[in-house]
């Protein structure tokens, strides 16, 4: 009978609904209901204890944070850094709580988005439930209308969307990360973050025209970052303008003289035309920054070989090694 019971479920359970039935099962499984927006909405009655124990939180937060705005945006605030950072389960229960402190926040409808999103091709993985296979959650543009209706001068979106168009990319859902970028540059066209991360999906793309035109608006808006100007240094190598590229790994490094990408992009862009001795010269610059890099030895080591300088090489290939460089043995093994 319960095989049966769980067949008919999974037979009436429809795309982008959530049933009831499946909310039901998640409320009494270790409580993941608070997996589901807005703990499954009007489509579930809470248990009394359930009731208790939101009120306790909300009057709990307010003790700490003043009223129920503070609190509100504090929650959400680390929902959407939990999100960033891959912890989707824990943003989503903050995005939760922050819609039991308040209902009519735009942020946490845009989060609920967010989630779902992420979650909505294998929803089964997410919930982990025993009881039942969850095939289909809500569907997420549901509730980014609720966001956009419940927000004023898209304050809330734009707040949103530069963790969206950047979280995105920690589930690999390029895609995504791509359709928020532009939406947030809609909202904000002369915005250097924005432009920047978009310029750098484009880079993930290996669009480097449109990158470079996102990174020069960026610049001419007033971006005077290090990422910037390498990155649109790289985009400029990868489309064969090694002028550019130069130039703009040069002002990547000027601007922060530890940064250590743009003065290895230089050293193995310079390594590629031929360039040995200046190769040498930026090789040795990150080694000063950071000596305890096996991939910048081996670079050396390389360097080292193609002037002829076997010996000293070799050293700095065993040095390489030494450090975990993988590839460091078969560079040695290839110059004896």
């Amino acid at each position: 009978m319960k095989n049966l019971i769980i067949y008919f479920l999974l037979c009436t359970s429809t795309l982008f609904a959530q049933t009831k039935d499946e909310l039901l099962i998640l409320m009494n499984d270790h409580g993941k209901i608070n997996l589901v927006p807005m703990y499954g909405g009007d489509s579930i009655n809470k248990t009394d204890e359930l009731i208790v124990l939101d009120r306790k939180f909300v009057e709990d937060q307010i003790k700490q944070f003043g009223n129920k705005d503070s609190a509100c945006k504090m929650h959400n605030m680390t929902a959407w850094k939990c999100f960033y950072e891959g912890d989707i389960k824990m943003a989503m229960r903050r995005f939760n709580q922050a819609w039991l402190l308040d209902t009519n926040n735009a942020s946490e409808y845009f989060g609920f988005s967010a989630v779902l999103e992420v979650i909505k091709d294998n929803p089964d993985n997410y919930f982990e439930t025993q009881a039942l296979k969850i095939k289909n959650v809500d569907d997420p543009k549901k509730y980014y209308q609720i966001g956009i209706q419940k927000d004023k001068d898209n304050i809330n979106e734009i707040f949103s969307l530069k963790f969206s168009s950047t979280g995105f990319e920690t589930y690999n859902k390029l895609d995504l990360a791509m359709n928020a970028s532009n939406r947030l540059n809609e909202l904000t066209p002369k915005d250097t973050f924005a432009l920047l991360q978009r310029g750098h999906l484009h880079i993930l793309k290996k669009d480097w025209e449109k990158a470079i035109t996102d990174f020069e608006l960026a610049i001419q808006n007033g971006g005077k970052n290090a990422n910037l100007f390498n990155d649109l240094g790289y985009s400029y190598q990868e489309k064969g303008d090694y002028e550019n590229a130069f130039k703009f790994y040069e002002k990547s490094f000027k601007t922060s003289p530890t940064f250590l990408n743009p003065i290895y992009n230089d050293c193995l862009l310079r390594l590629k035309l031929g360039q040995y001795e200046s190769a040498l010269e930026y090789i040795d610059k990150c080694i000063a920054i950071k000596n305890d890099v096996g991939e910048f030895h081996k670079t050396k080591g390389e360097i080292l070989i193609k002037l002829n300088k076997k010996e000293e090489g070799i050293i700095c290939l065993r040095q390489a090694k030494k450090l975990g460089d993988k590839d460091a043995a078969q560079i040695i093994k290839a110059n004896k």
